[in-house]
């Protein structure tokens, strides 16, 4: 079984080479961390931060055994309010096939290219559809739905 730490680093490297192009708009990738909560366990945290901004871009790696969608991604203000993308989805009543292009479980393959297919398609719904959150002065309250989790 192959552990957190290693599917971190290649969470951690795919992030890289997808969003890296927004170090050139002042943001910062952190390295991949471990974390732990009560709700959902060990999960593998990497953040995209605007440190002139404080606006960021969480991306949460649970194992599929707790989160069958496997990666969670956040959009974060400097306040610390947080929307995750699947929900604001969801709220605005976009097409489903973005919704599924963002669950882990919905792609075929090895872990690596799961990885950088479902980052590649939140890199442009995020672009498409939240560059005003990300970027700009603009936010948006979307309750989080935990379900279980919470």
């Amino acid at each position: 079984m192959i552990s957190l730490t290693h599917d971190s680093e290649i969470l951690d490297l795919k992030i890289r080479e997808i969003f890296g192009d927004l170090e050139t708009k002042g943001f910062i990738i952190q390295n991949a961390s471990i974390k732990h909560t009560d709700a959902i366990g060990n999960y593998a945290e990497v953040v995209v931060k605007n440190k002139t901004t404080g606006r960021s871009i969480l991306f949460w790696y649970i194992p599929p055994r707790i989160h069958p969608g496997g990666i969670s991604i956040f959009l974060q203000n400097d306040s610390g309010d947080t929307f995750s993308l699947s929900e604001y989805l969801t709220q605005n009543k976009l097409e489903s096939q973005l919704s599924r292009s963002i669950v882990l479980a919905n792609y075929d393959g090895k872990f690596d290219e799961n990885i950088e297919s479902l980052l590649k398609a939140a890199k442009a719904i995020i672009f498409q559809y939240l560059d005003k959150y990300l970027f700009g002065g603009e936010w948006e309250s979307i309750p989080i739905q935990w379900g279980d989790m919470k």
